[in-house]
Formats: C-alpha cells, sequence, structure tokens
C-alpha cells in the first residue's frame, strides 16, 4: 500500500470532522401516514453509516482548506450558488470545488456524463399535458427515472423517488420517518410501470440503498412540526444501467425562476382516485401522470390553513378547484417541469391540505419540496460521497 500523503490525510480528516452529521424520524406527507411530535433520536453513524443527516457544504457558505504548517485550517467564505469557473481542458467545475484540484475534475466529468443524458424520454409519453380528471395512466417507460420505493417493512410501495444519476436517487426525507427509518428495509425498483409485486419486466432493475442522507434542517425532531427541508439523498448498493426505461431526470438550474402558471407533470405510483374505491383498487400502483399548474408561493399562502406552512423552501401546484393531484403514496417523487427539449426536476412530493391529510380538494394545492434551493447541498454531498472513495480506492 502507497504511503499516505500528510495533506491527503489532512484534508479528510478536516472534512470528515466538519461534515458529521445525526439522524432523527418524524414527519408526515403523501405516504399517507398521520405525523407525530414524539421525538425519536437514531444517533450519529458518522460517514460510514447507512443513514446519515448530513449537513455538507452549507448552502450558505462555503469552506476551503488553507495549509498553516502542517495542519490544515476550515475557513468559511460567502458561496456564489451555481458559479463556475472554467478550468483549462476541464470544463466549468463549479468554484466551490476547484481547490481539491484532480478529485474535483474527476467527479465534476463523473457528473456532467449523468446529466448529460438526462431529462430525455426515448419513449414518448401520452401528451403530457392533457389535462383529464385526476390525472391519467402514464405510457410504459416514458418517465424513466421514476422510481418505486418498496418497503420490505410492510410489503408493499410506500414512497417515490427521482433518478439523478447512476447511483442517486432524490426523495423526500418524511418517508423514513420511525420505523421506516432502517434503509436496510428498503428495496428500490427502476424500470418499471406497475409496483405491485414480482415484475414480469425483464428492462426492471432492482438496487438496495447504501447510504440514506437526510437533509440536516429536516424539522422532525422540534415540537412544532414542519415540511420544511424535506428532502433526501439515496447512494445505491450500484450503479444503475441506463436504458430506454432507466435513465435520469435533469437537475434544476440555478436561480431558474418558477413562473406562475407554468405547466407542469406529477407522476406517481400512489392513489389515483379517492371518490371510487373500486377504480383506486384496479390502478393502484400503476404509473400515473397527471398536470398542473405552478403556483408562486405569496399565493400559495393564501389558501385556507397554508400561511404558516407554506415556507421559500417549497413550491405549490394544482388547480383551485382540486380534482388534480399528488396522494398519497407519491411523496417523494417529481414534479418535472419541460425546458426546451428535455425534463427538468422543479420538486418533490412532499404535502397537501391544511391538515396535511387531503388530495385534490379545492383551495388546498399539492406541495413541493423546491429542489432548486437545495442544489448546492446536492452536490456537496455527491462530491463528498466521491471524496471519500477516492482516496479509499486510491490507497494514497
Amino acid at each position: 500500500m502507497k504511503t499516505v500523503r500528510l495533506l491527503e490525510l489532512c484534508a479528510i480528516a478536516a472534512v470528515a470532522t466538519v461534515f458529521g452529521g445525526h439522524t432523527g424520524e418524524n414527519s408526515h406527507g403523501h405516504d399517507g401516514t398521520h405525523h407525530n411530535d414524539q421525538k425519536e433520536n437514531h444517533g450519529n453513524h458518522g460517514y460510514n453509516g447507512i443513514h446519515e443527516n448530513q449537513n455538507g457544504l452549507q448552502n450558505n457558505n462555503r469552506y476551503h482548506l488553507g495549509q498553516i504548517g502542517n495542519q490544515l485550517a476550515l475557513n468559511s467564505a460567502q458561496d456564489n450558488p451555481g458559479q463556475s469557473i472554467p478550468i483549462p481542458g476541464q470544463g466549468n467545475v463549479p468554484e466551490p470545488f476547484q481547490r481539491y484540484g484532480t478529485v474535483a475534475v474527476s467527479w465534476w466529468n463523473a457528473y456532467l456524463a449523468d446529466q448529460q443524458s438526462c431529462g430525455v424520454q426515448k419513449i414518448k409519453p401520452n401528451n403530457p399535458y392533457v389535462r383529464i380528471l385526476g390525472g391519467h395512466l402514464a405510457k410504459e417507460g416514458s418517465w424513466p427515472w421514476m422510481v418505486s420505493m418498496f418497503s420490505t417493512l410492510i410489503g408493499q410501495p410506500w414512497c417515490a423517488g427521482t433518478l439523478i444519476g447512476r447511483q442517486w436517487v432524490l426523495t423526500a426525507a418524511h418517508c423514513f420517518r420511525f420505523h421506516f427509518a432502517d434503509p436496510t428495509k428498503w428495496v428500490l425498483r427502476f424500470g418499471i410501470y406497475n409496483a405491485s409485486g414480482a415484475s414480469e419486466n425483464s428492462r426492471e432493475q432492482v438496487r438496495l440503498i447504501s447510504r440514506l442522507i437526510m437533509h440536516p434542517d429536516f424539522n422532525d425532531t422540534k415540537s412544532s412540526f414542519s415540511f420544511d427541508n424535506d428532502i433526501a439523498l439515496i447512494k445505491l448498493d450500484r450503479p444503475v444501467t441506463f436504458a430506454d426505461v432507466v435513465s435520469p431526470l435533469c437537475l434544476p438550474v440555478a436561480n431558474d425562476p418558477m413562473n406562475e402558471g407554468q405547466s407542469c407533470v406529477i407522476s406517481g405510483y400512489g392513489i389515483a382516485n379517492l371518490k371510487n374505491p373500486i377504480a383506486a383498487a384496479k390502478e393502484l400502483n400503476l404509473l400515473h401522470q397527471a398536470t398542473v399548474p405552478l403556483i408562486v408561493n405569496r399565493r400559495c399562502a393564501m389558501f385556507d390553513g397554508y400561511a404558516d406552512k407554506v415556507t421559500t423552501n417549497m413550491v405549490c401546484a394544482g388547480y383551485t378547484e382540486g380534482e388534480v393531484d399528488a396522494c398519497f403514496g407519491d411523496s417523494g417523487g417529481p414534479i418535472q417541469c419541460e425546458t426546451g427539449w428535455k425534463w427538468h426536476i422543479t420538486g418533490i412530493t412532499s404535502w397537501g391540505g391544511k391538515k396535511y391529510d387531503t388530495c385534490a380538494e379545492p383551495g388546498q394545492p399539492g406541495v413541493y419540496t423546491a429542489v432548486q434551493n437545495y442544489m448546492s447541498w446536492i452536490q456537496n454531498q455527491m462530491f463528498l460521497d466521491f471524496f471519500h472513495g477516492y482516496f479509499r480506492g486510491s490507497g494514497k
């Protein structure tokens, strides 16, 4: 084994010290369970723990390592989210990562490789902008980034997620409350149309959770419950293979405005018809899609019961008269908007209704985690994972 260079050891130690995490589960949302203010602490599992609550490089601060003698001092400076500075021959590595040199370049090239193939539907969907009451069945394979998250605890699909890279899935933090917090009790399924039971689809890919990273500010340990920061990252036990029915959704562009009334599409395997139980049972766990218009936060906060719940980290979508919405079982899935010829994830299905327990009711739009606000956090977590793996794998 090669001798470890002092500088690299110090860098790893400094990063590990700064980015330690903690855990805790408590929530409610469109997965169909009621929230509880009881606190539960699952302990600090550290970087190598399978379940983590990672802060990483802060949204509003960047950290850089400066050598002082044989030590590395951690300094904080104000970040400019989304800023990139060209490195000759290496593309635009985001400025906060450039100090890590070749490690950052290797990670950024891998990140860009996934993003180049993102947001493209090789199997064209049924017209995504046709508004049909309660949504309609999607064409098989037309939303290739959809992930069905199967809970082995209850033996059925429980939440959804969005594939954003070969080994990364974005979902809602509230899916992992209480006994659902154990990441070894989940199976993630890709490339499927019917999330019920065993699949006969030879193109299906199945993966387990290698790491679960909860956002550190998800409000699961306070007496006053909130869905703020309802976001989690999942690292898969091994990469998926991109194919017609399995490919990533693009992440949003930093500071790209979300326009009032913009038509976007929600998709999921959850309940599609609350008013007709027979029809709902027949179509349960089949992939549905529906078109909904975005609602700016200031207007969303005016709906009954929403003023003290909607934050700047959320985006709303739906019709004033209701009828079309994400619902129970759709939590963690995407609301996606089309920009040019690519689809981007705008939000993560989080909650709806003034008591967090309704879907598609008049004046009660669906609420989604605004992914754009978390781009720094997402990239930081991906980079930190790559950083640790790079030095472990190199034997330096």
